[in-house]
C-alpha cells in the first residue's frame, strides 16, 4: 500500500515539474514494490521524469532497468520506442551525441516488438502516435539532427505505410530542428 501512495505522490510531483521530488518518491516506491511488472512500470516513470529533466544517463539507466524486469513483448517494444524517441528528441540532455547505431537499434526493436506496420491502425490509436514518434526519430537520426517531436509528412506509398496525413493530424508539418552554430 505504501508503494502505491509513493507512486501516486511521485506522479503528482512530476506532473507539476517538481522532478527531483518526483524521482525521489518513485525510487522509494520501487524499493518497496515486490511485483516485477510494477517495478518495471516504476522504472519507466523514473526514466520519463529524468528525460523531462534532461538527465540523459539517468534516463537510460532507468529505462534499461525497466527492460530487465519485463518479458512482455509490447511493453518492451514501447520502452525501446521511448528510449529511441527521447534520446533523439531531447538532444540537450547529452554532452556528447549518442551513438546513432544504438539509437537506431532501439527504434528498430520498438518497431519489431510492437508490430508496427503490420496492420492498419485507427487514426486515434496509441500505436499510431508511437509509430509517428518512431518515424520522426528515424528520419532525424538519419539526418544527424534532433527532432522537433512531430512526425514528418509521408508519401502514401513510402515506408511501408508509415505516413502522416495532414487531414488526420492538422496542418503543422513535422521536421527536424536545425542546429544553429553561434
Amino acid at each position: 500500500l505504501a508503494a502505491t501512495w509513493l507512486r501516486r505522490a511521485g506522479e503528482l510531483a512530476v506532473s507539476r515539474y517538481d522532478l527531483d521530488e518526483g524521482i525521489r518518491l518513485l525510487h522509494q516506491a520501487v524499493d518497496l514494490e515486490t511485483d516485477a511488472t510494477t517495478q518495471a512500470e516504476l522504472w519507466r516513470e523514473i526514466g520519463r521524469a529524468n528525460a523531462l529533466g534532461f538527465q540523459g544517463p539517468a534516463f537510460w539507466e532507468a529505462m534499461e532497468r525497466s527492460l530487465e524486469l519485463t518479458d512482455d513483448r509490447s511493453t518492451r517494444g514501447e520502452t525501446y520506442a521511448e528510449l529511441g524517441f527521447q534520446t533523439s528528441f531531447r538532444g540537450g540532455m547529452w554532452t556528447r551525441a549518442p551513438d546513432r547505431a544504438l539509437v537506431s537499434s532501439w527504434i528498430a526493436k520498438g518497431i519489431e516488438l510492437t508490430g508496427l506496420g503490420r496492420e492498419p491502425m485507427a487514426p486515434n490509436d496509441d500505436r499510431e502516435r508511437l509509430r509517428e514518434r518512431l518515424v520522426d526519430g528515424v528520419v532525424c537520426i538519419s539526418r544527424g539532427q534532433p527532432s522537433d517531436g512531430h512526425a514528418p509528412d509521408r508519401d502514401p506509398g513510402s515506408d511501408r505505410g508509415l505516413r502522416r496525413r495532414r487531414s488526420d493530424r492538422g496542418s503543422r508539418p513535422g521536421r527536424c530542428r536545425r542546429r544553429q552554430s553561434r
